[in-house]
């Protein structure tokens, strides 16, 4: 179980994270652009459950500028697949095998910076929200989410803007 963080942790983790990868001008912004004008985001799925991992696909899929470079089933094989596939954004589980995946967030950011992860979870407690974001999770999404709601967190994730939606209560900064 993540540690107790106290809610101004949260606060400045979310703005530390916001201006440590907020582009630097917003010449990178999708608007008015082309969709094969648009960066491609390189991501990385995370789960240990097939059948979620498949539909998550489907969806990414259908995004335009959207390439799922790899999947991985444990927050070992995410460390490494991330080492090896390079991908922009991590979309974590925080429910792992042997490894969590606010353990796994941890030790990505901590060695590939660049990388921004989007925590994708059923757990809604404030308790889990706090410790993906104090491990460095640009954003936040439980998996009752509709996909026009996964849409938006990826795309804010991947501007540098943190994205947190817990269920029925959603903070978006």
């Amino acid at each position: 179980m993540p540690p107790e963080i106290p809610p101004l942790e949260v606060e400045r983790a979310m703005t530390a994270t916001a201006k440590s990868e907020r582009p630097a001008s917003r010449s990178n912004s999708t608007k008015g652009r082309a969709p094969e004008d648009r960066p491609t985001i390189r991501l990385l799925l995370v789960d240990d459950h097939p059948l979620v991992r498949e539909g998550l696909k489907r969806i990414l899929s259908s995004m335009v500028g959207v390439i799922v470079v790899g999947e991985a089933t444990t927050g070992e094989e995410a460390i490494e697949r991330v080492r090896d596939l390079e991908p922009n954004i991590v979309m974590m589980d925080l429910s792992l095998p042997k490894m969590s995946g606010i353990e796994a967030t941890r030790i990505i950011r901590t060695e590939f910076p660049a990388t921004r992860v989007l925590a994708l979870t059923m757990h809604m407690e404030e308790i889990y929200v706090r410790g993906a974001l104090a491990a460095g999770a640009s954003g936040y999404l439980v998996k009752d989410a509709r996909p026009n709601e996964l849409v938006r967190a990826l795309e804010a994730v991947h501007r540098g803007e943190p994205y947190v939606m817990t269920g029925s209560a959603q903070k978006n900064r």
